[in-house]
């Protein structure tokens, strides 16, 4: 049993401590994109293994995991640390670059890995896109793949219905398996963490115009950013502490670290297995004498006592929109996937703004057009994501502060001197019409395009 103080200052150490020593600003770059079968039928896991086996020999990948079957769903290159894996399911493709100074360098090697499978992958009729949720993923397989850390999250995910709140929850469990982001990570510093932090959770309205592309159309979501919704209105967002947006303004790092203390654990390993358990602060984790949990015997899930021991804050984890992690750098989670040509415009945005604290803090903080409508950051976010422009809204006046964001964005990148600039040239047209990607699949009709030639245009590179 761990006292407040010892949880504190534990949590001090793995959070805050690494942003101590960031002396070298470096770019962490991850891509997930679904993978379909353009017969519209179930994909062929097969199929994949075939493609993955090309993939390693072409490019003298090391084999870095397997699954219960044998089958590998992760590969590495050990000369870059690239990794190409499969996120949850192998109907989800992820792209995990090695950290770059050089948005450049980064989308050279994407290229090259993507060019190669897509070719590979058309062999059969298959196709990667860009679109943050499978079209054809309803033809799917939604199931993890067979792997310990996979089955346990479907569990707990699927475990929604055993709770009072479920009915607060969506009925898709499973979403893990058609849905997909792109991420960035950026080195930060404890000097300008909480400001960073505080600057970017209100910059997510913007970010909803810019980057919404997991379009779905079903009464429980018609939204053109589910992801949004995925994740928290699920079992992940058991506790509102672990996901989408900060509710406050942090003030200092001892704040910060009372926050990340009253997110919670839902899963540790003991002897190599997971157990997952209903979501505890960590607060209250580590001065539990024992937790009732449930692990996998070979067979199903069965249920396990275990007593929590310090070492179980590696498990500690959040997915909120801004997210501190252990690395000493912030993951920047709510983009979509984005249509594969315009796949760095998300690194791209982030790097310049970081590079311009200034000037986006005095826009979002003096603006009183959209900001200071009497609407919360995170209630313009919610807005912004629905299908429709809200009403309440001026039109004119976001599409004016989401020009001077990517202006800014662009000013920052300028700085840098590295010509990277070029991977915001869709956005400021995105920011002109007010048209997202998630809007033009919703549109489509109206363009004269069909699902099939929008998943051709969002998948070519």
């Amino acid at each position: 049993m761990m006292s407040q103080f010892d949880i504190n200052q534990a949590i001090y150490e793995k959070y805050i401590v690494p942003t101590k020593h960031n002396n070298n600003y470096k770019i962490g770059i991850e891509l997930e994109i679904p993978i379909l079968n353009m017969s519209q039928e179930k994909i062929d896991f097969g199929v994949i293994q075939k493609v993955v086996k090309a993939l390693q020999t072409h490019f003298q990948l090391h084999i870095e995991k397997c699954d219960d079957n044998g089958d590998v769903y992760c590969l590495l290159n050990q000369e870059t640390n690239d990794t190409v894996s499969f996120d949850y399911s192998y109907c989800n493709i992820e792209f995990s670059m090695g950290v770059v100074s050089n948005l450049h360098v980064a989308f050279e090697r994407f290229r090259a890995y993507y060019t190669f499978l897509q070719t590979e992958l058309n062999k059969y009729h298959y196709r990667m896109t860009g679109m943050g949720v499978n079209p054809y993923g309803i033809y799917n397989d939604n199931n993890a793949l067979p792997g310990q850390r996979y089955r346990m999250i479907q569990h707990h995910l699927e475990s929604y219905i055993d709770h009072s709140r479920f009915a607060s929850f969506h009925s898709r469990p499973n979403f893990g398996s058609y849905s997909c982001a792109s991420q960035v990570q950026l080195d930060i510093s404890e000097d300008q963490l909480i400001r960073t932090l505080n600057i970017f959770n209100r910059l997510e309205p913007i970010k909803a115009v810019l980057f919404s592309n997991s379009l779905l159309l079903d009464p429980e979501f018609n939204l053109l950013s589910a992801r949004d919704r995925f994740w928290e209105s699920s079992m992940y967002g058991y506790n509102v502490h672990n996901v989408g947006m900060f509710d406050i303004e942090l003030t200092d790092v001892e704040e910060l670290v009372q926050y990340i203390k009253g997110t919670s654990l839902f899963n540790v390993e003991r002897e190599g297995k997971y157990i997952f358990f209903t979501p505890i602060p960590a607060e209250q984790f580590f001065q539990m004498d024992f937790v009732e949990g449930q692990i996998f015997n070979g067979d199903h899930f069965v249920p396990y006592c275990f007593q929590p021991q310090p070492s179980d804050l590696a498990f500690l984890r959040s997915y909120k929109f801004e997210d501190l992690t252990y690395r000493g750098t912030i993951e920047y989670r709510s983009a979509c996937c984005q249509p594969v040509n315009e796949s760095m415009c998300v690194a791209a945005f982030h790097v310049g703004l970081q590079e311009e604290l200034d000037s986006l803090e005095t826009l979002l903080y003096q603006d009183r057009s959209v900001y200071k409508q009497g609407y919360s950051p995170i209630e313009l976010r919610k807005m912004l994501i629905e299908l429709e422009f809200p009403s309440v809204l001026n039109k004119q006046a976001v599409r004016d502060i989401t020009l001077q964001v990517v202006e800014i964005a662009k000013q920052g990148l300028k700085k840098r001197n590295l010509g990277e600039e070029c991977y915001l040239e869709p956005l400021f047209e995105r920011a002109k019409t007010m048209i997202n990607p998630a809007l033009r699949i919703l549109h489509r009709e109206l363009d004269g395009k069909t699902m099939e030639q929008l998943v051709e245009e969002y998948g070519a590179l």
